[in-house]
């Protein structure tokens, strides 16, 4: 979190926004931090509430906003200078619901970043958004730090509560929101990778939250836009599953293509694909 209020991070480019703060029940001192910084700073905003996860703290920080548009940074990443200053005038002049930016990925281990920007801006109607987000092509990710909302989107959709990997959960519902998306290809989020992070723990039985977020995806987009049926079909929606599980997972290993195997999510060649990633 000291990231984001680092003295020069925290003159953004923009002057009239709000941060507002949810200390999910945290065991250590990070709701006392975030009571200094709202002394601090007369636009920043504290709410403490019992630990209930990510999820519910995201919809309590929706609820709590006043503004035309939102965006959510998690408190172990930090963002450029001037982030929410592109995503804003991006969304304004393209009229877009969706304004994403791009991901640089760090790894606190190593101290090495990786990113690979061009600087193009793309716009997209909500079924180009949705088949690029599901083939992995024009830089829509499921990411939910990396974008500004319309903060109308939230009228009916919320952050479901007890489920980890919520942005997969939820990417498909935003798209389907949106008449319009608006991509700028350049490095804005910096994503911190460390080795207690979600991402990063050793897979368990609760990783097939994953696998099932992208199947109801598949679900949902097959239901709700028949006329992506024959561009997405069940064979590329199987091959989107596992490559936003390798993704998402990390390394696999045969401990997790055996759960895969079980749950009835890959088959017996999938092993031979990814034991070398």
């Amino acid at each position: 979190m000291q990231n984001i209020f680092h003295p020069w991070r925290f003159n953004y480019a923009i002057s009239d926004y709000k941060i507002i703060l949810v200390d999910d029940g945290s065991p250590d001192k990070c709701g006392e931090i975030c009571d200094q910084y709202a002394e601090k700073y007369g636009n920043v905003k504290v709410i403490h509430q019992k630990n209930q996860g990510l999820s519910a703290a995201r919809n309590t920080g929706i609820r709590e906003a006043e503004g035309e548009f939102l965006g959510f940074v998690d408190s172990d990443d930090f963002i450029e200078e001037d982030m929410y200053q592109v995503l804003l005038q991006n969304i304004i002049s393209s009229n877009a619901d969706i304004a994403i930016g791009g991901i640089i990925d760090c790894y606190e281990e190593t101290g090495k970043m990786y990113a690979q920007f061009d600087g193009e801006v793309n716009v997209y109607n909500g079924n180009e958004a949705i088949k690029s987000v599901l083939t992995n092509r024009g830089n829509v990710t499921a990411h939910v730090v990396t974008k500004l909302y319309k903060k109308t989107i939230f009228d009916k959709i919320t952050f479901p509560i007890g489920k980890l990997y919520e942005d997969a959960y939820t990417i498909i519902d935003f798209l389907l929101a949106c008449d319009k998306v608006v991509v700028i290809n350049k490095g804005l989020y910096y994503y911190c990778h460390r080795g207690n992070s979600i991402v990063e723990s050793p897979f368990g039985k609760r990783d097939m939250n994953l696998i099932h977020a992208w199947q109801e995806n598949h679900r949902l987009i097959l239901e709700r836009m028949p006329e992506l049926k024959e561009e997405i079909d069940l064979e590329s929606g199987k091959k989107r599953i596992e490559e936003g599980a390798k993704y998402l997972l990390g390394n696999w290993s045969a401990a997790r293509i055996r759960l895969l195997r079980k749950e009835g999510v890959i088959g017996s060649s999938t092993e031979s694909h990814v034991s070398h990633v």
